[in-house]
């Protein structure tokens, strides 16, 4: 019988730990971890035989299932233990500041060793903003400050990112932002790395010009904070990778390193050359430079795993196991896993480990190559295959497809690690002897970044450029993986068309909708803002409102309501409605427009906001770029969809100053019940309404402007006599929303109420004769 293939022990290892943690995963629903663990057992038995009955397969399965068991011990995601402040008071406290970024709003200070006032330290480090005022502070300064903490939360919305999770991953227990003056009180020495990694983000600041900063410190120091909106356009040109410090920056930095200290042990020692192969010398040396970049990376877990394969595969050419590059990729992925479980789930891991083991299979597939055709196919083809291969999982997790990322790749990346990278690190290395000298070579850096801009900019705007859909399920991609991985192990042709055809029936793999074929409404927790989801038919999907909280490093309708409707499999909106501009309820507006094909684009008569909001003259712009049809309404109005009947009544007073009371008030009528959805409407356009008897009893509102005091009067409450009230507010919002009178008003009209800020995103459902109504995420 054959014995089992060298790679079967490392393979089985991972394959049983992943199995350990997808049978208690909490993260995973039932069917679906049932789904890859069938999955995950069918390759374990295929990659196991001929050999199934030899000692190290069994030995090697047990081994991996205990380990992933064990991994959900000691591979826990820590908890907070601090206390939820509902009144946002400042705390004092004295930190020190691990890690400093400046940004363009402010600073952001990642603080360890936290004391409060009363000498309680705080288990973990805490991130904070710093956005008035913001101090030149450094990683290792000793800190006294206001701040406001709070545990890391979460929009518990459906498909949204699990931001909370990150952070706890990453030991930060506490999150806020500097309320008060901060006072220096000295440096401890602590964290010089991250000192001097600060520094060369100051001295950039000073030199490179703003349109190229962002790029220069994000690839040079790890820094993002002034990347600002360039972000979405490298993802979307495909090229993100190149200026996130991660597999692609340590290769370049592996194989630059490697080339030079090759041609200088060549050049110092030529003689001895001649009679010995220099690759396993010059591989142990490259080790240095790669930790050092990893320092300057400021190891983050992406620099982590990459440097840790990296210097596994550098081993593997100085102990002359080149041929061993599987196995020490596989020795790497257990040496990450064992440490952090979790990173099963990490798309970074994922891309990371599947784009080194296809440019492995590569490289191998090119031995009979040699000179620069050998490097020439390898760059064309480690391409082709990284973007086809790897699309699912970034679709998976991004919800994007970057059909011009073969092309962008092919120009962004030998123009990177041939150009930009090495002018940057060599002005870097420079700084110790000319200060004039590094200036010139960060200035030529500065200036080989325009075309990495450039492609930011325009790819965006060409046809497919911005291609965003649902993507394939958790399932339809572990069915994708299984196959791909059985593939090399199918020795008949028709059991590789088979498996072929078992990859595409992965990424078609249905979703399970969480909104269904009845009346279906969903109040997003957004935060402090609101944003409804409607299904009013079929295939007739609307977004009533998509604001939230504003921030230039984070866009609402890209982080939360997009996904939420991805997860829905929804790529086509019928409408998208604007109440009235203001940021609590647009801001997220013009991601929709773009990730989604929007007919309709419907607002009210705002025309002076139109001329003086440029946020507002900026969503009006993207509609008409994108072909979405702009109604401007007044009502009365109605329309008729296949479930639903939309009424639009007359503004509450039109020539209003305040625009929460020119707000487009809806009401939705879906058989024998009655939605309303007033918007900002205050207590004076409430009276409006009532003097004019637009109002009557309905079944389900949205309580006025947040549930306010300024709004949701005795009369109007007691007028509308609504069964449910939903109040759309952030979780512990600076205003107070909903006030608890307000929210008593409506529990003694005999309301139930409901709140974003308490139980996450709401679901109601009906058929016109039965009304269900529920949060969508159970604690």
């Amino acid at each position: 019988m054959k014995a089992p293939s060298r790679h079967s022990t490392p393979i089985l290892f991972l394959l049983g730990q992943l199995i350990g943690i997808l049978l208690w995963s909490e993260r995973i629903d039932t069917p679906t971890r049932w789904t890859i663990l069938l999955m995950l057992l069918a390759l374990t038995a295929l990659w196991g035989h001929p050999g199934w009955s030899r000692q190290t397969s069994r030995l090697a399965v047990l081994s991996g299932f205990l380990l992933g068991l064990l991994s959900l011990f000691w591979g826990q995601t820590p908890q907070s233990t601090l206390p939820e402040d509902p009144t946002q008071s400042s705390r004092t406290l004295e930190a020190t500041v691990m890690e400093a970024e400046t940004r363009e709003d402010g600073q952001k200070l990642l603080l360890d060793q936290v004391r409060f006032a009363n000498g309680t330290p705080l288990e973990g480090k805490a991130l904070l903003s710093v956005y008035r005022n913001p101090a030149s502070l450094l990683p290792g300064d000793r800190v006294r400050l206001e701040a406001k903490l709070q545990p890391p939360g979460n929009y518990r919305t459906p498909g949204a990112f699990d931001y909370a999770g990150y952070l706890l991953r990453e030991g930060i227990t506490a999150s806020g932002n500097v309320s008060g003056n901060v006072t220096l009180l000295g440096n401890t020495g602590q964290w010089t790395l991250n000192r001097w990694r600060s520094t060369i983000a100051k001295q950039l600041e000073n030199l490179v010009p703003r349109s190229q900063l962002g790029l220069a410190e994000a690839m040079l120091v790890g820094f993002r904070g002034h990347l600002g909106e360039m972000s979405s356009g490298l993802q979307a040109a495909g090229i993100y990778h190149l200026i996130a410090i991660s597999g692609s920056h340590i290769s370049m930095v592996a194989g630059w390193s490697f080339f030079l200290l090759r041609l200088l042990l060549v050049l110092l020692a030529f003689p001895l050359a001649r009679r010995m192969d220099m690759k396993p010398v010059t591989a142990w040396l490259t080790l240095i430079p790669v930790l050092l970049y990893g320092s300057l990376a400021g190891w983050s877990v992406a620099t982590q795993r990459s440097v840790i394969m990296c210097c596994l595969l550098l081993l593997a050419v100085g102990l002359r196991r080149e041929n061993q590059m599987v196995r020490a990729l596989l020795l790497a992925a257990i040496a990450l896993l064992a440490w952090h479980p979790w990173q099963w789930a990490d798309a970074g891991f994922q891309l990371s480990f599947m784009a080194t083991a296809l440019t492995l299979v590569c490289w191998r597939a090119l031995q009979h190559l040699t000179g620069w055709r050998k490097h020439l196919v390898m760059l064309l083809s480690s391409v082709l295959f990284l973007e086809v291969l790897l699309a699912p999982v970034s679709v998976y997790n991004f919800h994007r497809l970057t059909p011009w990322g073969i092309l962008t790749n092919l120009l962004a990346i030998p123009w990177t690690g041939l150009v930009s990278l090495p002018l940057g690190l060599t002005g870097l290395l420079a700084g110790a002897f000319s200060e004039n000298l590094q200036q010139w070579l960060w200035q030529a850096f500065a200036t080989s970044l325009l075309p990495l801009a450039w492609m930011a900019e325009t790819v965006p705007e060409l046809p497919g450029g911005w291609w965003r859909l649902a993507g394939p399920t958790l399932s339809g991609l572990a069915l994708f993986h299984v196959a791909l991985a059985a593939l090399p192990k199918a020795r008949h042709i028709a059991f590789r068309l088979s498996l072929a055809g078992l990859m595409f029936l992965g990424l078609l793999w249905p979703r399970s909708s969480t909104l269904g074929g009845d009346f279906q409404a969903a109040i997003l927790d957004i935060g402090q803002g609101q944003s409804v989801v409607l299904h009013t038919g079929d295939g007739l999907w609307s977004v009533l409102d998509a604001g939230g909280p504003h921030s230039p490093r984070f866009d609402i309708g890209e982080g939360v309501v997009s996904p939420f409707l991805w997860d829905n499999e929804v790529s086509r909106l019928r409408r998208v409605i604007i109440s009235h501009p203001q940021m609590d309820h647009m801001s997220g507006a013009k991601s929709l427009l773009r990730n989604f094909q929007v007919e309709e684009l419907w607002i009210g008569l705002f025309r002076e906001e139109e001329a003086n909001n440029a946020h507002y003259r900026e969503l009006l712009q993207t509609a008409e770029k994108v072909g979405t049809r702009i109604r401007r309404l007044e009502g009365p109005f109605q329309l008729e969809d296949p479930l639903a009947k939309w009424t639009l009544l007359k503004p509450a007073l039109p020539s209003h100053p305040d625009l929460n009371n020119r707000s487009l008030i809806w009401k939705l009528e879906v058989g024998r019940f009655a939605f309303l959805f007033p918007a900002d409407l205050l207590a004076s356009g409430e009276r409006a309404l009532l003097a004019r008897k637009d109002l009557e009893p309905v079944t389900v509102m949205l309580a006025p402007h947040h549930g306010s005091h300024s709004s949701s009067s005795r009369e109007f409450v007691a007028t509308l006599r609504p069964r449910h009230v939903l109040f759309s507010a952030g979780r512990h919002n600076r205003f107070h929303h909903p006030h608890p009178e307000v929210e008593k008003r409506y529990v003694e009209s005999g309301a139930t109420p409901w709140r974003t800020d308490r139980q996450g995103t709401l679901l109601m459902r009906s058929d016109g004769q039965v009304l269900t109504l529920f949060p969508a995420l159970y604690d």
